[in-house]
């Protein structure tokens, strides 16, 4: 079973994405926060504990309460323990300058996250296909 990690503050967005990320063709587990504060303290106690390994990935919304996307990037990216995890931003901006400043922080990718259902379907096979059935990670 798959273990994602997913950090988005607005609900509908959340239900979305939880409902098709769920429906991927392989079984996993979605662990929802909805701030940068919450995904540290849980990401923190996952590597205190070492009772659960981190996330297999970290999908995430950029503009987010308590701590700047970018902010939060640099905490995940900048711990030993949880720097190889896969990070996807997935944000409404299409802004270049938050496409490279992602990057810049240590984003695995970056998503524009969709507007209908079909492209949110889209999203979720992308998803699957590049971490989960033809990608590799550590």
């Amino acid at each position: 079973m798959k273990h994602i990690l997913l950090i988005e503050d607005n609900p509908p967005d959340a239900k979305a994405v939880t409902r098709y990320l769920c429906s991927m063709p392989i079984q996993c587990r979605v662990h929802l926060v909805s701030d940068g504060i919450a995904a540290l303290s849980y990401l923190q106690q996952l590597v205190i504990s070492e009772t659960d390994p981190p996330p297999d990935l970290v999908l995430m919304d950029l503009d987010l309460p308590g701590i700047s996307g970018y902010d939060l990037i640099g905490h995940i990216k900048g711990d030993p323990t949880l720097r190889c995890t896969p990070l996807v931003v997935l944000s409404g901006s299409e802004s270049q300058d938050d496409v490279v400043r992602c990057y810049a922080a240590g984003a695995n990718a970056y998503l524009v996250k969709p507007g209908s259902p079909e492209r949110f379907r889209r999203l979720a096979d992308t998803i699957h296909s590049m971490w989960f059935d033809l990608g590799r990670t550590p």
